[in-house]
């Protein structure tokens, strides 16, 4: 975070954001000033500045220019902390991405469940990605019990005819290589089992963030692999079928048509061509 100097206007922008989640949020945000009138003094030199909605308008007409392919070809999404001093309220956020960009952005990740932004976000159509910090990684891991109340204070109170859009809940904020990695995937499959208790699983779904640092080599891109040090968590099998491990179901699927055909034909070599997969993104669950 960028913080003013005296001489300053109030304006931040975040620095690049460097996570990784589902390749969903571009790598530039801004946290918007609130707008204090036509002009702002500063006592001392009594200088006037222009006031700051001006430089919000710059910001978003930066990130349309920079990132226009995603402005004009699929929504774009800012990450929104609160983090840093003289930001404005949650509900002037909410109203400067509703009425005053007119949903032009509207997509919003939030690092942890701030229950004002929440609040604030009732009954609005943007979509929410909301963090479970990396704090409470060990204790949700360890507790089917908090994952619930945590899923049932923060998502399920907020659900309903105008309540809060939720679309992805990320668990641990680049937690992968820090002390809590190990809690990381206990904690998700915690979190998923609590959504699917509360009948949300179909709607919601769980992910974490990770930093670019979890790849041991970068370039060229196809020769990509994760670092030595986390494969055990990101090449965790989905399913293991006694010597057989798959690591997501397609694979599994297609197994275990091999194995039916083979049974019916009474040989394993057989060929199967796959011609339909289904919906990648609406389908139903396993």
């Amino acid at each position: 975070m960028h913080r003013k100097s005296p001489d300053e206007d109030e304006v931040y922008i975040n620095d690049m954001d460097h996570s990784i989640i589902n390749g969903y949020f571009p790598p530039l945000h801004g946290v918007l000033p609130e707008s204090r009138g036509n002009h702002l003094h500063r006592e001392g030199n009594h200088q006037m500045k222009m006031k700051s909605t001006s430089m919000i308008w710059i910001t978003v007409l930066s990130m349309a220019i920079f990132h226009h392919y995603m402005v004009f070809g699929v929504d774009l999404g800012i990450n929104y902390g609160r983090t840093g001093n003289d930001l404005p309220s949650p509900k002037a956020v909410v109203d400067f991405l509703t009425k005053t960009l007119n949903y032009a952005i509207p997509l919003v990740r939030l690092f942890y469940a701030n229950l004002e932004v929440l609040e604030a976000l009732r009954g609005t159509n943007l979509v929410v990605t909301i963090g479970v910090p990396n704090v409470l990684l060990t204790h949700i891991a360890s507790s089917q019990d908090a994952a619930n109340s945590w899923v049932n204070d923060h998502i399920k109170s907020f659900i309903g005819p105008s309540g809060v859009s939720f679309r992805y809940i990320v668990v641990g904020s680049n937690a992968i290589l820090g002390i809590v990695m190990s809690s990381v995937p206990l904690a998700m499959e915690n979190i998923y089992q609590a959504l699917k208790s509360a009948g949300l699983s179909d709607r919601i779904k769980v992910t974490t963030a990770v930093y670019p640092v979890a790849l041991s080599n970068s370039y060229p891109p196809s020769n990509s692999t994760f670092c030595a040090e986390i494969a055990d968590i990101m090449y965790k099998p989905v399913l293991i079928d006694g010597n057989y491990e798959y690591y997501n179901l397609f694979d599994a699927m297609v197994d275990a048509f091999v194995a039916a055909m083979a049974r019916a034909v009474g040989k394993e070599d057989v060929n199967i061509v796959v011609s339909e997969t289904g919906w990648p993104t609406e389908g139903n669950e396993p």
